[in-house]
């Protein structure tokens, strides 16, 4: 009888230790299926983070004005006119900074081709910005050549590539780029 009460205890201590056994596997199963789903939540939240982002990119209207500063037409200004216009769920911006993007320089076919716009003061950036644009708003920005002759001795204006980064509180800026094909004036002044 002691004989079948030690096997009664050893088999409930076996029985005992293989349960714990199969519970902290089942518990190690367990942590690893809600660390799976924590992190799918997490990449599906950053890709409908990124989808709404994206949704939301500022769209704008852009035309040009060009204005000659001298009577022989040996300097001008363009200015540029942009309008916030989009999208729907966009109804504001906190603060658009202009920028030109910079196009291909170098020696192409012995033609130097360089940068053709810059802001008046010289520069690529237009670091002074806008704020608390809201949609329908419009602003400016003046530009200039930075070859005069090259569009004196031409009857066309060059497109002006411009970048725009938009920023708005709670959101990854946004980098817009625009070109604005189409200059309204003529490069060589009438007299």
């Amino acid at each position: 009888m002691a004989r079948m009460a030690y096997r009664e205890v050893v088999n409930a201590d076996v029985a005992s230790a293989i349960g714990t056994v199969l519970s902290a596997i089942v518990a190690v199963a367990a942590w690893r299926a809600s660390r799976n789903a924590a992190k799918a939540a997490s990449a599906l939240t950053k890709i409908e983070s990124s989808r709404w982002h994206a949704d939301l990119q500022p769209q704008f209207t852009a035309s040009a004005r060009a204005f000659h500063l001298e009577k022989d037409g040996s300097e001008y200004v363009i200015l540029v006119s942009l309008e916030l216009v989009g999208p729907a769920a966009l109804q504001r911006l906190d603060r658009v900074t202009t920028s030109i993007r910079p196009g291909p320089e170098g020696t192409v076919r012995g033609f130097t081709m360089k940068q053709p716009y810059q802001f008046p003061d010289g520069s690529m950036d237009d670091m002074v910005g806008r704020k608390d644009l809201v949609r329908g708003d419009s602003f400016t920005a003046l530009v200039q050549p930075t070859d005069f002759e090259l569009h004196y001795s031409s009857r066309y204006w060059m497109s002006i590539p411009l970048l725009l980064t938009c920023h708005l509180a709670g959101h990854e800026p946004w980098t817009v780029p625009i070109k604005v094909d189409e200059v309204t004036g003529d490069p060589k002044p009438t007299t």
